[in-house]
């Protein structure tokens, strides 16, 4: 029976060998497997609330530059103080953000921004204060035309007097629109000059009369040459705007500097997201290496070990790495990593993150092109678009066609009616245009104030005119009740069209002075009418 012992010692010693060889790959495996379980952990539980915080960050960053405009365009305290309090709300997300993170020049640019809008916030003050006191000059200028009028109608002025001395208010009247500096200071010169003309004139009159006279003249002299008469503070508040106006664009320019870090940093954390994905790819790799030199006496069961790691672990997270490039490149494409794991709710997390970065994009996008009040295109989509359609004509040399439409005395709508109605007007103006211009290729936009741009690519001048002119005839049937218009009582628009062919077409600022060139002569022609330039 001794024969047989080596056998059975053999067979124990292979046995125990091949529990010792399994027990140790048990264990290696059982290790290595914690080990990745923390590592994708530490993936899922940091790196994606980071790169979700910085995606957030960036597209709040966006929308700063939306508040300061909305701060510098401020019409009245009460916009001030919520424009200020929409942009301290941001002010407070930054912070938040910027406090969990290390980088101190960020902090640093953060903090300049929010120096330089405390500053636009003071002129945008400053500005309004002038213009509130403005007013009442001009309500004191107001009551004075009619003291003016009833002297004169009262006392025995010499006509050239009376001629002259008008046609000094009317230049008076004008201060309150006149919007560059330089134009001002001569109008405030040409008016001086005209009361000193006038005052020459005096010589002629009677004692009682030139008393008269003269009381009139230091009466309008002091509303518009005292320290804070109307002409210093429509110098002081033209000046304040400019520089809030500079501010303004400043304070873009480091917002988007600012922004851009914040973009350079997100895509630093995803870059760094790819990286430890692919070194705990390679760790993987290794780890099934050594498990298959270890597991070589046990082949079967080690082949289907590696077999499990390749298929189930490896190869996906190697598939999700490259659909995570891709998707980088290509936001259209979605992630599919099918399974009920970390590593499907990896994928289904950056596709979460990737459409939400999207959306928003789109909707900042959108947003900064469309016209708050109207509901139309703005001028930055106007520009945008004019561009791209005047390349696409010149190209397949197909005729484009601009309309700059501009509504009539909508200033003294405005002033007849109140700043709600006219807003109304404008939306129905816009709805009009809508109607009017429905062709998928047609364009319209709110290029300004009262004014409206319809771009009609391949549209000769003859169609052109014809949709202008229907476009006239609509708004006439509407009948839209403006008695403050000095050419109907109803609410009337003056069109400019501009018509190119395509192998004479100019660039889009030649076209658009074109248009302008149009619309002043409509204008200067009595308005409620379409003039077509060529």
């Amino acid at each position: 029976m001794q024969f047989f012992r080596p056998i059975a010692v053999k067979l124990s010693v292979a046995l125990s060998s091949f529990l010792m060889l399994f027990m140790l790959m048990a264990a290696i495996s059982y290790f290595n497997s914690k080990e990745y379980e923390s590592s994708l952990v530490t993936v899922v539980e940091q790196a994606l609330p980071d790169l979700r915080q910085s995606a957030n960050a960036t597209i709040q960053v966006k929308e700063l530059p939306f508040l300061t405009e909305q701060l510098a365009r401020a019409e009245t305290q009460a916009m001030r103080r919520l424009a200020m309090q929409d942009i301290q709300h941001f002010n407070r997300q930054i912070e938040a953000y910027l406090a969990e993170q290390s980088n101190t020049q960020l902090q640093l640019k953060f903090a300049a921004i929010q120096s330089e809008l405390e500053h636009l916030d003071q002129l945008v003050d400053q500005q309004l204060i002038y213009q509130h006191k403005i007013q009442q000059r001009i309500a004191e200028l107001y009551s004075f035309f009619e003291i003016f009028e009833s002297t004169v109608n009262r006392s025995t002025f010499s006509t050239d007097w009376i001629v002259g001395f008008s046609a000094t208010l009317m230049r008076v009247a004008r201060l309150s629109n006149i919007n560059r500096l330089n134009d001002l200071r001569q109008l405030g010169s040409q008016i001086e000059q005209s009361l000193e003309k006038q005052k020459l004139m005096l010589v002629q009159m009677d004692e009682a009369t030139q008393q008269q006279a003269l009381i009139l003249h230091e009466q309008i002299a002091a509303i518009i040459f005292d320290q804070e008469g109307l002409l210093q503070m429509r110098t002081e508040q033209l000046r304040l705007q400019g520089r809030a106006t500079g501010r303004n664009r400043f304070i873009r320019s480091m917002v988007q500097d600012f922004g851009f870090e914040i973009e350079h940093q997100g895509i630093q954390m995803q870059r760094q997201l790819s990286e430890d994905v692919g070194i705990l790819r390679q760790s993987l790799h290794q780890q099934t290496y050594w498990i298959g030199l270890i597991s070589i006496s046990a082949l079967v069961f080690l082949i289907l070990m590696v077999w499990f790691i390749k298929i189930q672990v490896i190869n996906r997270l190697v598939d999700l790495k490259k659909r995570v490039i891709e998707q980088v490149e290509n936001p259209v494409k979605q992630l599919s990593i099918k399974g009920y794991d970390e590593i499907a709710e990896l994928s289904k997390a950056f596709n979460f993150f990737a459409e939400k970065v999207t959306e928003h994009k789109n909707r900042v996008e959108l947003l900064s092109r469309t016209d708050a009040l109207t509901g139309v295109h703005n001028r930055r989509g106007f520009d945008y678009h004019l561009e791209r359609v005047l390349h696409q004509a010149k190209e397949q040399n197909l005729p484009l066609s601009l309309l700059m439409i501009d509504v009539d005395f909508f200033k003294n709508y405005n002033d007849f009616y109140g700043h709600q109605a006219g807003d109304q007007s404008l939306k129905e103006v816009a709805n009009l245009l809508r109607k009017v211009f429905m062709r998928h290729q047609d364009f319209v936009a709110r290029y300004g104030g009262e004014e409206f741009a319809c771009i009609l690519p391949d549209t000769s001048k003859e169609a052109a005119c014809q949709m202008a002119e229907q476009l006239i005839n609509f708004l006439r049937a509407m009948n839209i009740e403006h008695q403050a218009s000095q050419v109907s009582q109803h609410l009337t628009v003056s069109i400019g069209v501009a018509s190119c062919e395509g192998s004479r077409l100019v660039s889009a600022e030649d076209l658009i002075e074109l248009a302008d060139t149009a619309l002043y002569e409509a204008k200067s022609k009595g308005r409620n009418r379409m003039v077509v330039k060529q």
